[in-house]
């Protein structure tokens, strides 16, 4: 796609569709656009923390280019021969919604490490290229063990700590994975939990957009049904390389 800018107006953009590896340009034709039913817009390498939602908008107009290709950005059509019609959104704004089954945090070059150690180094990797936007993040603890075979029966899961939603900036690892570390390490060794049976640390991290500072010092109005952004429902990391003593308990 190459986009056309009207001189008249930089910020609005219509874009042109080259096929690929064509010379000369091969550009696809109105005739054969209308063939093709999808539609699909993609925003590559976008930040979805720094940019948390969209509105998607769209209006029809006409006359916009009554001459040849070759000649746009250098010709333009008399205003009053141009005609659009009213721009039509969505009621709301779009916000992106990454979902992940299962991550493991083994992999991560943390040798004999505390929990609050792996975690540190998760969000600094999360929050690498922000510029510092405020999200809400909650996390569920629990640990879990096979009490057989791996598949032949399903593993144990015990509830160890909760983290309701807290505002946070993600432009260094957060303040509380300290003290949800330590819940979590406190609850193992209380309960002398075994670490048999490929025991786990399992976590659950879910990311949601936050009320702008910036705006909430103007006078708006907290909202309390804020879109999920990131949800991770296992983010897990082996009981033995994480011992509850590493957590300076």
């Amino acid at each position: 796609a190459v986009s056309v800018v009207d001189p008249d107006n930089p910020g609005l953009i219509a874009y042109r569709y080259q096929l690929t590896g064509s010379q000369p340009a091969i550009w696809l034709g109105y005739e054969q656009a209308l063939l093709i039913n999808e539609r699909r817009t993609s925003l590559p390498a976008l930040n979805v923390f720094d940019h948390q939602d969209a509105w998607a908008s769209l209006s029809v107009e006409r006359n916009r280019i009554l001459f040849p290709a070759a000649d746009i950005g250098t010709l333009q059509t008399n205003p009053l021969f141009r005609f659009s019609t009213p721009v039509v959104r969505f009621v709301d704004s779009i916000s992106p919604h990454i979902t992940q089954d299962s991550f493991s945090l083994d992999g991560l070059p943390v040798p004999k490490a505390s929990l609050d150690d792996y975690l540190e180094v998760f969000f600094a990797a999360l929050g690498a290229g922000s510029n510092g936007t405020t999200v809400q993040i909650g996390m569920e603890g629990r640990y879990s063990y096979d009490v057989a075979g791996p598949g032949v029966v399903a593993r144990t899961v015990l509830p160890a700590a909760l983290l309701l939603p807290v505002a946070t900036s993600l432009n260094s690892p957060p303040d509380f994975t300290g003290a949800f570390s330590q819940a979590i390490d406190r609850w193992r060794l209380a309960e002398r939990v075994t670490t048999s049976g490929n025991a786990r640390v399992d976590l659950t991290l879910r990311a949601f957009s936050a009320d702008d500072p910036a705006q909430l010092a103007l006078g708006a109005v907290a909202s309390d049904n804020q879109p999920p952004l990131l949800s991770i429902e296992t983010l897990w990391v082996s009981a033995t390389k994480v011992p509850p003593e590493q957590g300076g308990l």
